[in-house]
């Protein structure tokens, strides 16, 4: 589960009590390229610059970006909220209502212990599913609302892409032209100074 967070870039610490392991995930990486306004997801950078050497408009791909991540961010809203409504069970329960759950950490998936969990009280059963729905709703209605600003971190990261395209067009050009000057101050040999030609006639 931790290996699958991770790979996932999902921001997501917690520790429900009586687990020994604590489930973590590696939070989004962002980039700032010269003339951007903000920061933005390197994600989206990558999506971006691809869109750009593919010859579409930036219309089109902020169309595209606007309506990315839907479901990325609703699996971890409701990842989030199930196990927010694992704690609030665990809290209105008491110990009783994670007794079931200990069989499976210390032995597995074995048949003992996943008949052991037919005992889980009722309250542990029915908060996780409202918390994973609350999450869910509630990560639809925020992405909703962000897809104008997922809009306008598209127009930046282009604008980002150009200036970077520019400056690494002169920065080669500077390049470029000390190289010709140190050319032009090597002084040429005359044709008097080169050694002779010698042609062997085999004799």
């Amino acid at each position: 589960m931790e290996g699958l967070l991770k790979n996932a870039n999902i921001p997501l610490w917690l520790r429900v009590p009586g687990a020994t392991v604590p489930i973590t995930g590696a939070p989004p990486p962002y980039e700032r390229l010269p003339g951007m306004t903000e920061w933005a997801p390197r994600e989206m950078v990558e999506d971006v610059a691809k869109g750009l050497r593919g010859g579409q408009d930036v219309e089109e791909i902020a169309k595209e970006q606007s309506g990315k991540g839907l479901l990325g961010n609703a699996a971890m809203a409701g990842l989030t909220g199930g196990f927010g409504g694992v704690l609030g069970g665990r809290l209105v329960g008491g110990e009783k209502a994670w007794e079931p759950f200990k069989g499976v950490l210390s032995e597995g998936l074995t048949p003992s212990a996943l008949r052991g969990l037919k005992r889980v009280p009722l309250p542990m059963k029915l908060l996780p599913l409202a918390g994973a729905g609350l999450g869910i709703g509630m990560a639809a209605k925020n992405w909703a609302e962000q897809a104008p600003h997922r809009q306008k971190q598209t127009y930046d990261v282009a604008r980002g892409l150009l200036a970077e395209r520019v400056l690494q067009r002169d920065s080669l050009s500077q390049a470029m032209g000390h190289e010709l000057q140190t050319l032009q101050g090597v002084p040429h040999q005359s044709a008097s100074s080169l050694p002779p030609l010698v042609i062997s006639t085999g004799d």
